[in-house]
């Protein structure tokens, strides 16, 4: 039997997880649900114009917290002890556990929640113009995102995506108590620091004509500035999650 991924015994796995997660998943969706769409009535109550940006600003913001809370908590196992030693000691390869993580904790999110802020926003707007007939609101639509003013707008939602999942998804594998907090404070101390480090050598150096220097004479056009960084955050999303498959391997070990 294949030892690193058999489907017919991820799918059990699978299975089994859901199933003895439901009484967490299922109240959590439930209260979140209740409270975003209470969020929406309010703010569409207090708003005499709700336009279409204000809509795309409450996806991408409610989007990102939810997002950053749910992949930070990946591997929920791992914050205790009994239940790490379970999880780990369960007859299924490493990479069929972390698999089953990423799937529901950023493929399925990154599917589900747009969904679910449909639903919620179209029931508050219902609601809403109950309330208050004379006032003019309108739905959520996703053409604004789908279809933005410039082409590299949606890879680069998507790269961001990517790479902060990543990041965030690595922290909850590797970190045993309180993993999101602690990731977000290493990654902002490591960004803050570097961009502090070559603030100061450039303005010691008196190199500031020379960013505009380097970059022309790299980078012949924005295109290749944004291949550039799509290249960036792609193998800094693929190393954070060798790096999460390889600390899930070394506590089993």
């Amino acid at each position: 039997m294949n030892q690193i991924f058999n489907f017919s015994r991820f799918i059990k796995y699978a299975t089994y997880q859901t199933r003895i997660r439901r009484n967490i998943y299922l109240p959590t969706i439930a209260g979140f649900s209740v409270a975003l769409f209470l969020f929406m009535l309010f703010l569409l109550s207090v708003n005499s114009y709700w336009k279409q940006n204000e809509w795309t600003v409450l996806f991408f913001t409610s989007f990102a917290i939810t997002g950053l809370l749910l992949i930070g908590n990946a591997f929920p196992s791992l914050r205790n002890k009994e239940k790490r030693i379970n999880m780990l000691m369960l007859p299924v390869s490493v990479f069929e556990k972390y698999t089953y993580e990423y799937i529901i904790k950023v493929v399925l999110f990154a599917i589900l929640y747009p969904l679910l802020f449909v639903i919620l926003s179209s029931l508050a707007v219902h609601i809403a113009g109950i309330i208050n007939p004379d006032k003019t609101i309108l739905s959520f639509s996703f053409d604004p995102i789908l279809h933005p003013r410039h082409d590299y707008v949606m890879r680069l939602i998507f790269w961001i995506y990517l790479f902060s999942s990543s990041l965030i998804f690595a922290g909850a594998a590797a970190i045993k108590k309180h993993p999101l907090i602690k990731t977000l404070l290493l990654v902002g101390t490591v960004i803050m620091g570097t961009i502090g480090y070559f603030y100061i050598i450039f303005k010691e150096l008196r190199l500031g004509n020379g960013i505009q220097y380097v970059a022309k004479n790299t980078i012949s056009d924005e295109k290749e500035a944004f291949t550039w960084l799509f290249t960036l955050l792609g193998i800094s999303a693929c190393t954070a999650l060798t790096y999460a498959f390889f600390k899930l391997k070394e506590k089993e070990v």
